[in-house]
């Protein structure tokens, strides 16, 4: 049974543990991500509770276990510990540049045990190299900066959080000791003595993960991924180790520059599916990402290709993003348009086939060609039942059994059994997959390049079209103004300036779009577009998707 202690600490009790146990912030762990924006909150709260008479004042969680060498590795805390450090060191630059008296040498007296070893006899810091904290986060660029600041109380280093951080504390403490110099020593005395930390200290990592697991299921921001990425390295060799954290830095980085992927977690969770498809599962009931992956004891983070799997991933998804990055594909007007119509999609679930797929068959010499195939009727699948009812629970089971299908296979087979006038009534509403709609009509009218990265659906008519219309078409208008009938794609830019104008007005601005379905409006259309012309147009736009939809 694992042992847990659980103690209440002061944040002078809990930072000179360091004295016999040195706070290691260990490779897998997140970078220092604190910005001035939190360092300003607990500015502003530790001064607010100055203000106030309360006794203590609570700052938050520690999960740390002591690892082989008898250091504390920090599993939860590390952002509020690295900030600590920082203004503590911050405060005792500001004690070294006022004159010396009881209370100055006092105060250096009880910084310095939180900051550096001490000597024994001298009771002094003897050498500030010899920190209570090292940060060997592998993803972290910025650890020399951190030692810099503690050893020397300064740093020309601003273009990083730590350097930004301690600057703005060491701003706010000359302010404070300016404005309020007699309050200036008990200010710190309650910052020593009555910030109120509650350090779990675990008898191992295991036991240490599973506290963060748990903190995390109860609403503090903790990462899936990050347990994810300690369990891995855990169980690799000193060789792979290194490997290990410079992939997980490289993929870091390549996420943080994706909009299609919103974190490493949503890659573990697309694996997440891949595994169940494996598996035949197709329950729409889907488990938690930590509650999968912690299954008899995060057994499936041991696959041997889990994490060169999430690369391949991660591959997949800057090709949807950037339509690029994967050469046999970039001139594939067919694949590249699908996966246009799909990254378009209102929701993630057209991801999980699409991950599967290209998983299990990438290896294929013919794999370009039945990509292109699998896209195409996932296309049509997809936005068949969509439109049909627009719920993502109308989709779930589908994308679940196509998941299912094409993890062994390279087609799937369904039965949709939609009715035509349930597609025609959504296609009349707005909805949230009328984008992906209209960029699929786009298409099917006759377009032979990409559409342009930026779009935004045009109102034809606008939505406020008094001084346009007749008072007889301005009651018909306001039914039909949302239609599909009434909207096109256009680039984010000519779409501002053609804005609420006349339909005369527009045109010229349309002329001015590489989208082929705008030219030819603007050419086909002499008067004003008026309600009559949506209604021809929404017949044209439903009959145009119901034969693509083969309804």
């Amino acid at each position: 049974m694992a042992e847990i202690t659980v103690n209440k600490k002061t944040v002078k009790e809990y930072l000179e543990q360091g004295q016999k146990s040195k706070f290691i912030i260990p490779e897998y762990q997140r970078e220092y991500s604190w910005t001035k924006d939190e360092c300003e909150t607990l500015w502003e709260d530790v001064l607010n509770f100055y203000n106030s008479k309360d006794k203590e004042y609570f700052i938050g969680t520690i999960v740390t276990f002591k690892n082989d060498e008898g250091n504390f590795e920090i599993i939860d805390g590390q952002q509020r510990t690295t900030t600590l450090f920082l203004l503590l060191r911050a405060i005792y630059s500001k004690l070294e540049t006022m004159t010396e008296d009881d209370n100055v040498n006092g105060l250096k007296g009880q910084i310095a045990p939180c900051l550096w070893k001490i000597n024994n006899i001298t009771r002094k810091a003897n050498d500030f190299s010899q920190t209570n904290i090292k940060s060997l986060s592998a993803t972290d660029t910025h650890n020399s900066v951190f030692q810099e600041i503690l050893e020397k109380g300064k740093t020309e280093s601003n273009n990083n959080n730590f350097g930004k951080n301690y600057q703005y504390f060491e701003h706010k403490i000359a302010e404070f000791a300016g404005d309020q110099p007699f309050k200036f020593y008990e200010f710190i005395v309650q910052i020593l003595e009555r910030l109120i930390l509650m350090p779990i200290e675990a008898d191992n990592q295991d036991s240490a993960l599973t506290i963060f697991s748990t903190l995390n299921d109860r609403g503090l921001s903790l990462s899936d991924s990050d347990i994810f990425k300690a369990k891995i390295y855990k169980k690799l060799t000193d060789d792979d180790k290194e490997v290990f954290i410079e992939n997980w830095k490289s993929l870091s980085e390549r996420v943080g520059q994706l909009k299609v992927v919103k974190n490493i977690d949503n890659l573990f969770y697309c694996y997440m599916m891949y595994i169940r498809a494996g598996n035949g599962d197709t329950d729409t009931t889907t488990q938690g990402l930590r509650k999968f992956y912690s299954r008899d004891n995060f057994e499936v983070l041991n696959q041997k290709d889990l994490f060169r799997n999430i690369l391949y991933l991660a591959d997949l998804f800057e090709y949807v993003e950037q339509l690029s990055g994967i050469e046999e594909w970039q001139n594939e007007f067919e694949i590249n348009k699908n996966i246009d119509i799909l990254r378009n999609f209102p929701n993630e679930w057209w991801k999980y086939p699409l991950c599967t797929f290209y998983l299990n068959h990438r290896t294929r010499t013919d794999f370009k060609f039945k990509f292109q195939t699998f896209l195409e009727e996932f296309v049509k699948t997809l936005l068949t039942k969509f439109a049909e009812n627009p719920s993502v629970n109308n989709i779930k089971g589908i994308v679940l059994e196509i998941n299912r299908q094409v993890y062994d296979s390279l087609s799937f087979s369904l039965n949709l059994n939609v009715k035509e006038e349930d597609v025609r009534r959504n296609l009349k509403r707005r909805n949230k997959f009328t984008k992906d709609i209209l960029i699929l009509y786009t298409y099917l009218s006759g377009e032979v390049d990409l559409l342009p990265e930026i779009t935004e659906i045009e109102h034809i008519l606008p939505q406020n079209n008094k001084g346009i219309l007749s008072q007889n078409e301005l009651e018909l208008a306001k039914e039909k103004v949302d239609y599909l009938g009434n909207k096109i794609l256009l680039e984010k830019k000519i779409n501002i300036k053609a804005s609420n104008n006349y339909f005369e007005n527009k045109k010229a601005e349309y002329h001015k779009s590489k989208i082929v379905l705008v030219q030819k409006l603007a050419n086909q259309i002499q008067d004003e577009f008026s309600p009559k012309m949506i209604d021809e147009r929404q017949v044209e736009i439903e009959n145009t998707i119901l034969k693509f939809f083969k309804i």
